[in-house]
């Protein structure tokens, strides 16, 4: 099949960075690649989980696997708002 060449993008959080890696690599091992479960961790990623303060992603492929894993901060960042500058506003709008 097609879809199974193409790379896979799989995104995990875990309390350390040995949970989230070893997971990762556990599923880049077992081939075929399970596709429910990488559905299963992408629905848990759209949830914030308190604690889970290192992130990881794997690049999946037939031949190789692309892999990182960082801690964040656990502290809420700012939202910032960025306006284009191509004369589409006036003056005070991000009041």
């Amino acid at each position: 099949m097609m879809e199974d060449k193409l790379p896979v993008l799989v995104g995990l959080s875990g309390r350390t960075h040995e949970a989230v890696e070893s997971t990762l690599k556990h599923v880049a091992a077992n081939q075929p690649l399970d596709r429910n479960l990488v559905g299963l961790f992408h629905e848990i990623g759209k949830n914030d989980i308190p604690g889970h303060h290192h992130r990881g992603f794997a690049v999946i492929n037939e031949d190789k696997l692309e892999l990182d894993v960082k801690e964040v901060s656990a502290e809420k960042r700012p939202t910032w708002f960025v306006f284009s500058g191509m004369g589409s506003q006036w003056s005070g709008m991000g009041r």
